[in-house]
């Protein structure tokens, strides 16, 4: 009869060989994991905004009266952006200057850490969409991250879509 004495299980070394691949696997992992992470920001910015920007021409339609969306642009995550009734502009810096129905409608930069709003090619960096079909004026709104780029764009027409050529998966180029 064999002997069933053997103990079964690692040895050190093997413990240790197993380690030492993780750590190495991981090291290797910790770049691209980054990269994900800082254009998961970049994409949850670019987001709100085409969110925030179909909301007020939708809600321009709705209501039969003109929506404007206000930006404070920022190369750094210092921006914001708020929805106001009517063509004047709002300061999305001032407490309740941004208001819909009473109800504070602003998105602050510092949601989404390390983002840049850099720069609007709207005239005074307002939008507004008219009741009429939704149309707005024109122009774009860039988003930043550690050197990759989006853009939200608005036409005429109000389509408002998101692009990138900084190859953003999901989008496409601009």
């Amino acid at each position: 009869m064999p002997n069933r004495n053997r103990s079964r299980g690692f040895t050190l070394i093997e413990a240790l060989i197993v380690v030492v691949i993780i750590g190495v696997v991981s090291a290797l992992a910790a770049p691209a994991f980054t990269r994900l992470l800082e254009r998961n920001r970049l994409k949850g910015a670019a987001e709100s905004v085409f969110s925030e920007l179909m909301r007020a021409k939708s809600e321009a339609v709705k209501r039969n009266r003109r929506i404007t969306v206000s930006f404070v642009p920022a190369a750094d995550d210092s921006w914001c952006f708020g929805l106001i009734e009517g063509s004047a502009a709002c300061d999305c810096t001032t407490l309740n200057s941004c208001q819909l129905d009473g109800v504070e409608r602003v998105t602050r930069g510092i949601q989404f850490e390390g983002v840049g709003l850099p720069s609007t090619t709207f005239t005074g960096d307002d939008v507004t969409f008219e009741p009429q079909q939704g149309r707005a004026n024109a122009g774009t709104v860039g988003v930043l991250n550690d050197g990759i780029t989006a853009q939200v764009r608005v036409s005429v027409l109000g389509r408002v879509r998101v692009c990138s050529d900084d190859n953003v998966p999901g989008y496409q180029s601009c």
